[in-house]
């Protein structure tokens, strides 16, 4: 059976507005969330829990929502000889508060925003801003060869 996938991401994205909406930490706002807005272009995201959570929510296996989410251009991946990568160690840092920054490196997927922010406005959600997690500047070298061909994360996703 072939999968339309335009379909299937809109089921996703639908699925995703309604937990955002009955969790309104669940994108961005504090260090507990399992996905950030780390730039106007980008979610980084906890990897696997937030692909699991959201397959969950939208009653998806999980490898198939990674499908529809590749093939649809809003999973970000590397194209290597042993298959795609989508999961990377990158180290984050919560730039918020008072405390000082600590940081942790931890697997994360990166999501083109866009889509994320669409699925949230067209279900009467605001797009949320870019968050104060942020990714150690010791990630950048690694991220700009996983993003080679594609948008680099901005100045400001970094710390």
């Amino acid at each position: 059976m072939l999968l339309d996938y335009s379909s299937e991401l809109a089921r996703l994205q639908r699925s995703l507005a309604r937990q955002a909406q009955a969790r309104p930490r669940l994108l961005s706002a504090s260090p507990r969330a399992l996905a950030w807005k780390v730039d106007p272009w980008y979610y980084v995201a906890l990897a696997p829990q937030f692909l699991a959570r959201w397959a969950a929510w939208t009653t998806m296996r999980p490898g198939v929502a990674a499908d529809v989410l590749l093939r649809t251009g809003v999973l970000i991946s590397r194209k290597l000889p042993s298959g795609r990568k989508t999961v990377l160690p990158v180290r984050l840092v919560w730039s918020g508060g008072t405390s000082q920054a600590q940081s942790m490196l931890v697997p994360v997927q990166l999501f083109q925003a866009d889509a994320i922010d669409r699925a949230l406005l067209l279900h009467g959600l605001p797009r949320p801003t870019v968050s104060l997690m942020r990714i150690h500047r010791e990630s950048r070298a690694m991220l700009k060869v996983f993003l080679n061909g594609k948008a680099m994360l901005s100045d400001a996703a970094f710390h």
